[in-house]
Order: C-alpha cells, then structure tokens, then sequence
C-alpha cells in the first residue's frame, strides 16, 4: 500500500494577528484605565470642594446664629451693636476684619477660620419691631471656599422691663405717657376707678388711663381762685350718628355743666411729644376754649393749650391754636358743629419745629420752645376759667417725637377706627395688622 504523506504546517497563512489584536486590546485597556483614574481624580476634586462648601456654608449659618443671639443679648437699641461694612461694593473681596466685622466666640472644626459677622440696624418703620441687617461669612477647609449669607432679624427690645408693660395705640408702645380710648371698659362713675359707667348717659368720674401709666383723668376741683366747688362730670355716649358709632364722652358748658377732668403728675416732664385728639364738635368754641391743656400758668415752666383763639371758632371762621406759655402760636382751621377730626400735634425738640396735623395731613408748622406737662387738663384752658361743647373719642400723648411712619400708623389706627378719611402719606398703607388696628 503507498503512503501520502502532507505537509500540515502552513507557513503562509501565519502572519501575528493575535500579537496585533492583544496589544490593540491592551492599549484599550490602558486608555480606558486612565480615563477612570482622570474621573476618579476629578470626583475625588468635586467630593472636596462639596465638603468645604457644606463647611463654609455651615460656618456661615452659625454665623448668622451667633449674631442673632448677640442681638438678643441686648436690652437697648441703642446698644452698640458692633463694626459694619455690609455696603461695601463686593464683599467678597472685602478683607473682613475686627474693624469691620466681629468674629464669632464658638469653636468649630474643620474650617480654617471662624466666621464673621456685621450687625446693621436700620432705620425703625412705624410701629414695628427694631429691625437688624445680618451680613456673615464662613469658610470650609481652606480660605479659598467662602460663602456669604445675608438676613433681617427683628426685636422687640425691653420685654423684661417696665416700660415693656406699656401699651399704645398700633403697637405704638414706646414713649407712651397717656392713651384715653372712650371704650365703656375704661370709664367709671367713681374716682377711685371701680364702678363702671355701663349707662349712656352716665357721669364719668374717672377715664382709666389704658397705656399702663395709672394716669387715669378724674373729677376735679381745681380753680385758680382756690374755690374748691367742683367741675362739672362728662358724660359717657355711644350712638349711631357720632364718630363712626364707636363710644365718646361728652364735655358740655353752661350752667350746671361746666365739665372737665384732670389728672395731677407727681413728676412734671417736658421736652418732646406728640399728642393725638379724636374729637367731634358739638358746639362752636368760643376764645379760649380748649380740649387739652398740660398745666396751669402758674405750675412750673411752660404749659400749653389746645383751643380756641378767635372770638369764635366755626368751620367758616376763627382759628384753632396750639398755644405754648412760651413760643410761638401753631395755628389750624378749627371744625364745625358735626366735624369729626383728628388734630395731631407734634413737638420736636431736637428740630425746634412744631407741626399741627388734621386728619393725618401737615398743616401748619413753626419753630417752637420746650413745653411743660404737669398736669393732663380734659376740656379745661391754662387759666381753668373756660368750659367747652365737644366729644372725645380718644386722647393719646408720647413723650417723644414720633418718625412719620410712627405718625401714619396712628393715623391710619384712629382713620380705620372712627370712619375718618385720612390724608397721611409718605408710608406704605395697611401695614397693620387687625389686631393693631383694632386691639379691643
């Protein structure tokens, strides 16, 4: 049998294909392997800087805590509430050091300094809290990552305090020395305050003083001539057709009349104030005549009046003046019988500017001197020998020279209440609220 034998190899189909595609794989490979290092690297990159920005954040909001707790540490606004530069043009570059800003107390780990923070207080508005600008900045692990954060904290300084316990109208409660409100929870038939009047009709012996101040305005016997005979009692009124159906007292002249009421003040205070009377006329006023006076001519220093100071005073004729001892006259068109206003007088020291307001608008205004409260007279002039026709709804008086917000929130309290077109501009309107507004 013959044998075939076959050359098995095959050099010519053998070129090195698997030694090209293994390096092809490798250097896929290899390309591949960089390419999750460089993401790895760059997450490891955004892993850090998510943290220092979480810890420079964190930073910032402990910030902003400790300010507002330092702010809360405080009992006056006028405290000094330390170095501020929060209107610089960037802040961000700004160097925040202890001349402009002031660096927290606590301890904090991982960041590479303590935040700071700048404490503005702003100007008050109305009768509202004291409001701060809080301006902080945190840094995380380094000084490279910074954040900035910005709030408005609000205080009502003094809670703990006296004064604290003082209430005016609006929230209003700074400064506030007498508010009169004719509300039938105020008036009572016996000097000592304990018998309310529940009757129209009904005497009032004394108007409780509802700011806190006990300065509650009795019957009195006061007279010049020493006589000792007493002033007429007011009478406590509530209809449909006066001041907006809200309750009033009613002061009457003449015979058997002649009402009045008066408190006496341990302490005389002077300077600055500003004084609010919601009044609707009853009969024309004659010289003289006055809804208000802070003392006798006598008592010490200068007292002033609230009337009339023309033979007449109609809604066609005459004047009505806040007459100063001292000082100048502020004169104003007066009512007429069935006007219901709200005459505004407001004493400035500081300015030497004195400035009448009916119905929430300005006027008349005039320099003036320093006046004098010794006693609270209640539709009886300086020389106590005039008695007036006329209404009171409401009496409120401040110690200060309340900012024109402060004056627009009272006005529009005063306004809402007894159905009186205001005039006040120069802030924005409904910003009280109902309870401000109607605090009963």
């Amino acid at each position: 049998m013959s044998s075939i034998h076959r050359n098995l190899n095959y050099p010519d189909n053998q070129r090195g294909w698997v030694l090209v595609v293994g390096l092809v794989i490798l250097v896929m490979l290899t390309i591949l392997s960089m390419a999750l290092m460089k993401t790895t690297r760059l997450e490891e990159k955004m892993a850090g800087a998510t943290r220092d920005m979480n810890l420079s954040f964190q930073a910032a909001e402990t910030a902003l805590l400790a300010a507002e707790t330092f702010i809360e540490s405080k009992t006056d606004p006028a405290s000094d509430f330390g170095p501020s530069a929060d209107e610089h043009e960037n802040l961000f570059t700004l160097a925040w050091t202890d001349t402009n800003s002031k660096e927290i107390d606590w301890a904090l780990q991982g960041v590479t300094s303590k935040p700071r923070y700048m404490i503005k207080k702003l100007k008050k508005i109305g009768c509202t809290p004291t409001v701060f600008r809080v301006t902080v900045r945190g840094t995380g692990g380094t000084n490279n990552r910074a954040t900035l954060l910005r709030s408005h904290y609000a205080k009502v300084f003094g809670v703990d305090s006296v004064a604290s316990k003082l209430k005016g109208p609006a929230g209003c409660n700074e400064g506030i020395k007498l508010w009169l409100d004719a509300n039938e929870r105020y008036l009572f038939s016996n000097i000592d305050c304990t018998n309310p009047t529940l009757d129209s009709d009904g005497n009032v012996l004394c108007w409780k003083d509802r700011s806190g101040n006990a300065a509650h305005v009795v019957e009195t016997t006061i007279h010049r001539s020493g006589l000792t005979t007493n002033h007429g009692n007011p009478q406590y009124q509530r209809d449909d057709v006066m001041l907006n159906g809200k309750p009033y007292v009613l002061f009457k002249k003449g015979a058997g009349e002649n009402d009045a009421l008066e408190h006496s003040l341990l302490t005389h205070w002077g300077g600055a104030h500003s004084l609010f009377l919601v009044v609707q006329q009853t009969g024309n006023l004659r010289k003289f005549e006055s809804y208000f006076s802070s003392g006798l001519k006598p008592d010490p220093g200068s007292q002033f009046q609230v009337g009339c100071l023309s033979t007449w005073c109609t809604d066609t004729s005459g004047v009505l003046a806040y007459s100063p001892q001292a000082g100048g006259r502020l004169t104003i068109s007066p009512a007429g019988v069935g006007q219901k206003r709200i005459y505004t007088l407001h004493n400035d020291v500081n300015s030497n500017i004195n400035t009448a307001y009916i119905d929430g608008e300005a006027t008349a205004s005039r320099t003036t001197g320093s006046q004098t409260f010794k006693r609270y007279l209640i539709g009886l002039n300086r020389n106590v020998n005039m008695h007036a026709n006329f209404a009171l709804a409401e009496l409120v008086l401040y110690d200060r020279a309340l900012d024109n917000c402060e004056l627009r929130d009272i006005h529009e309290y005063l306004a809402t209440k007894y159905g009186i077109s205001s005039e006040a501009e120069g802030c924005p309107a409904g910003r009280l609220s109902w309870e401000q507004l109607f605090p009963d």
